[in-house]
């Protein structure tokens, strides 16, 4: 197995002067809130595709102001114009510049950054069946069934880890635990921001989680472009087997993009000591989870922003769900940083065919 670990040339402000806003009111702000929240960074990674320089950024709100009001400098030579494409969790900041570049610069009133600029790297994934999960301090033993699963049962050859700062092990711990997985390649891409306030009330739930999205399209935008195909799952949902796996499914496709529903499964803590995959075989609903998706980055689709459940701005995103496909929300397997999911039920019955499925990985 091929190793490579990357880090991002991010854009943050060091001075007080200056933060990002948000969208929560007084009294609705706790802690927590400030805690996670990311006021500081304008851009998590400057990547250079032929002619252009893209900064892929959280949320500009009112650091858009800024960027009209101030100067971008690329090889300390004054850009002339700027682009600012705008979605619901990410922003990119595009600049044309034919030459290649070595250093970004911002100056405004309020700021003053500058970071290095990424090249991009198609040849690492090309032609091949990736997949990509976040990650921090997720337990090595359900990173190693995830990678198993999907090499056995979807012919998985390159893992892509975006790991949000982990400090339970190191990059080289992850490696050794991957080593016998069957992967070919596995990629991780370190990211030491803040992840965003998950745990809110329904009027901004999750609407300030500007990392996931935007790391989805650096992989997009910097490694992937060229992948046979790509899945989007999180290390807690195994896409289930059918007779043909899900990359040549997609791939084949008449749009190049799938997307399936998945079904709940618990771990039983009165019953079952080890949380696992394995031990996730319990069942108490019939409810569906939110979709989860498969696409050929170089099929049709291949100019729209990656998101957690679908494609941004998808027309008819419905018509996309096969019920082909499902997977199996291993509900526990979780460090319970959207809060905890220890709580047992009465209602839990054993679900066999489950079971039988999760015991075949060794």
């Amino acid at each position: 197995m091929r190793s490579y670990f990357e880090h991002t040339e991010s854009g943050i402000i060091t001075n007080s002067e200056i933060s990002r806003n948000t969208i929560g009111r007084f009294g609705e702000i706790s802690s927590y809130y400030t805690d996670n929240f990311d006021a500081k960074t304008v851009w998590y990674d400057a990547i250079q595709y032929n002619d252009h320089v893209q900064l892929i950024c959280p949320k500009l709100r009112n650091f858009e102001g800024e960027i009209r009001q101030g100067k971008f400098l690329i090889n300390d030579e004054k850009v002339k114009k700027v682009e600012i494409k705008k979605y619901k969790r990410t922003d990119i900041i595009s600049i044309k510049f034919t030459e290649p570049i070595h250093n970004i610069k911002f100056i405004s009133p309020k700021i003053n950054i500058n970071s290095k600029v990424n090249q991009c790297n198609f040849s690492i994934a090309k032609n091949k069946n990736c997949a990509m999960i976040l990650n921090k301090d997720n337990d090595l033993n359900w990173l190693s069934f995830f990678s198993k699963w999907h090499v056995k049962y979807h012919k998985l050859e390159c893992l892509f880890i975006l790991d949000n700062g982990s400090t339970k092990y190191s990059n080289f711990d992850v490696e050794k635990a991957l080593q016998n997985s069957g992967l070919e390649s596995l990629f991780i891409v370190n990211l030491p921001f803040h992840f965003g306030p998950a745990r809110l009330g329904k009027k901004i739930k999750n609407k300030e989680l500007f990392l996931q999205t935007s790391a989805y399209n650096i992989l997009r935008l910097r490694f992937l472009r060229n992948a046979r195909a790509v899945l989007c799952c999180d290390i807690d949902e195994l896409v289930r087997p059918q007779d043909i796996n899900i990359y040549d499914y997609t791939v084949n496709s008449k749009m190049g993009f799938i997307k399936f529903l998945g079904e709940n499964r618990y771990h039983n803590f009165n019953l079952e000591k080890e949380l696992s995959h394995k031990s996730s075989f319990y069942k108490m609903d019939n409810k569906n989870c939110r979709p989860k998706w498969c696409i050929n980055p170089q099929g049709k689709l291949k100019n729209y922003i990656w998101s957690t459940h679908s494609l941004e701005n998808l027309f008819l995103d419905k018509f996309y769900i096969t019920q082909k496909y499902s997977f199996i929300h291993c509900v526990n397997v979780t460090t319970g940083w959207k809060g905890s999911r220890e709580e047992n039920s009465d209602n839990l019955f054993v679900d066999l065919s489950t079971k039988t499925l999760l015991q075949s990985i060794k």
